[in-house]
């Protein structure tokens, strides 16, 4: 009678703890430049947000109050009524309006009144463009002007 075992070699186990050693590093390498993909798409997403809100803020504000005005100086867009006003001030790497900040990187803007393109004073359109590492935004807001806004 044999006394012999049916058992795997050390040389076998040794293959195949280091082909599951390859198979799981080659899965967290996968799984990382995966995680990575979603956090750019996740920041993408977040910008165009932002930029979509400020456009949103932007028409309802520019439709809202009767007068805007922009301050080359102070980069600030004023937005005015009788009754009340808005303020849009830009920076470099951001929009800020009284609570409200709106996080859009590298601004480029126009400003326009009567259809021609001024540096200060009346407005009554402005486009953005917003240029980032992934994207380039752009957004156009005008306003109709009525009697009210030639006067003065």
């Amino acid at each position: 009678m044999s006394n012999k075992v049916n058992a795997y070699t050390l040389s076998e186990l040794l293959v195949v703890l280091v082909l599951t050693s390859i198979v799981a590093g080659m899965a967290f390498s996968v799984l990382n430049m995966v995680q990575k993909q979603l956090f750019s798409i996740q920041k993408n997403m977040d910008v165009k947000a932002h930029f979509r809100t400020l456009e949103q803020s932007l028409l309802i504000d520019f439709n809202t109050y009767h007068n805007v005005k922009y301050s080359k100086e102070e980069n600030r867009l004023v937005c005015y009524s009788e009754i009340d006003s808005v303020a849009y001030n830009f920076t470099a790497d951001y929009v800020y309006k009284s609570l409200d900040t709106f996080y859009i990187s590298a601004i480029h803007k126009k400003i326009f009144f009567a259809g021609n393109e001024v540096s200060s004073g009346k407005v009554d359109a402005i486009k953005i463009d917003s240029i980032g590492l992934n994207s380039n935004l752009q957004l156009f807001i005008f306003k109709h002007n009525d009697a009210n806004t030639y006067l003065k």
